[in-house]
């Protein structure tokens, strides 16, 4: 490239034309990089919600399984070290697509009585709702923990709830 330059009539302009160069490549990496990163910083987990998945860690029993969303299961797994209801490597367990739904149904019924029903299929001791998830779902909160006979919020803060469901 630069005997190519040489050879031309901008070769007194050599030195400029490789500042620019390497500034254009510098931008080319920088930007996506820090694109990436806020990206990554705006999904990490907050203190307030590890706090939760310490508490769960160290006031249920062992064999407990949590719903956490999808995208949050592996908190579950990592952080509280309990059985997550569904992570992202659902896609490798029976009948991936009904579990996605069942997901979905799990946080956006009104039916108090559909929710138990699919939490008792899959064994589901706890229901962790981040701000995350509200978005995801677009709820303000979970239609059917309204019943207290059924379902205790046991954890709470600014960015996440923690209900037992206990019936």
């Amino acid at each position: 490239f630069f005997n190519y330059i040489e050879i031309t009539k901008v070769s007194h302009y050599e030195r400029y034309i490789t500042i620019f160069v390497f500034i254009f490549v510098l931008s080319l990496s920088f930007v996506p990089s820090y694109l990436l990163g806020e990206r990554v910083i705006d999904a990490a987990l907050s203190d307030e919600e590890k706090q939760i998945f310490t508490w769960i860690q160290e006031n249920t029993l062992e064999n407990a399984t949590i719903l956490a969303d999808v995208n949050e299961g592996h908190f579950v797994t990592g952080i509280a070290k309990r059985k997550n209801a569904f992570d992202s490597f659902f896609l490798l367990a029976p009948k991936p697509l009904q579990r996605f739904e069942d997901i979905r149904v799990m946080y956006l019924t009104w039916s108090e009585a559909r929710a138990l029903s699919l939490f008792r299929e899959y064994g589901i001791n706890y229901i962790y709702l981040s701000e995350q998830t509200k978005q995801r779902y677009n709820l303000n909160e979970l239609r059917y923990v309204n019943n207290k006979n059924c379902f205790n919020k046991v954890q709470s803060n600014e960015k996440a709830e923690l209900y037992s469901i206990v019936c």
